[in-house]
């Protein structure tokens, strides 16, 4: 069996065109263009390995993609996410499905809802989840949110869904909405 660093195009065709200079020297120079990107090959697999990739190379990464939502203090499971969906971002700011992405990056599950969606109203959005978000995770959405959302919309509110279970088989659901005009704040 030939391999594919060795194999030559003479190796696939009669012996009437293998004793020809041409097509020797075109199967050669083909060969070790093959061997050239066979070589390289390996170094190409930066984006199959991000799931792989250490920490400061998922920051050079992000630098070289323009990620426009990265922060160097973000876990390094919200950076590989961040990563991921870099180029994908670019393609789809402005539209809802950015903003969707964006708040499951930072705040995991949740719904964005637009204002004919629930009656509100015109160009206005929430934001429904049940993650436990922090002040800080909170303020941050906040400023990464205008570079992702269209510039006519405008957010209305984060609400944060809460269930607590007690003893037996009560249980008690809450929902703290936090208002945003004219920023998003988080109740400690």
């Amino acid at each position: 069996m030939i391999s594919l660093y060795d194999g030559q195009i003479t190796d696939l065709l009669g012996p009437n065109y293998r004793q020809d200079t041409e097509v020797q020297c075109l199967s050669h120079a083909i060969r070790e263009g093959m061997r050239v990107l066979l070589n390289y090959k390996d170094r190409a697999l930066v984006f199959a390995d991000i799931d792989h990739m250490q920490e400061d190379a998922l920051d050079l990464l992000a630098t070289e993609l323009r990620a426009q939502y990265y922060d160097t203090s973000y876990t390094i499971e919200v950076k590989r996410d961040l990563v991921k969906q870099a180029v994908r971002w670019f393609q789809v700011a402005g539209t809802k499905a950015a903003v969707e992405e964006l708040a499951k990056s930072i705040f995991g599950e949740c719904e964005v809802n637009e204002w004919y969606e629930y009656g509100g109203d015109p160009f206005y959005f929430r934001i429904i989840t049940n993650a436990p978000a922090s002040a800080d995770d909170v303020a941050r959405f906040n400023i990464l949110l205008e570079k992702v959302k269209n510039l006519r919309s405008h957010i209305e509110s984060v609400s944060i869904l809460r269930s607590i279970r007690t003893m037996g088989n009560h249980s008690i659901s809450f929902r703290v909405t936090i208002a945003t005009p004219p920023a998003i704040h988080c109740i400690s």
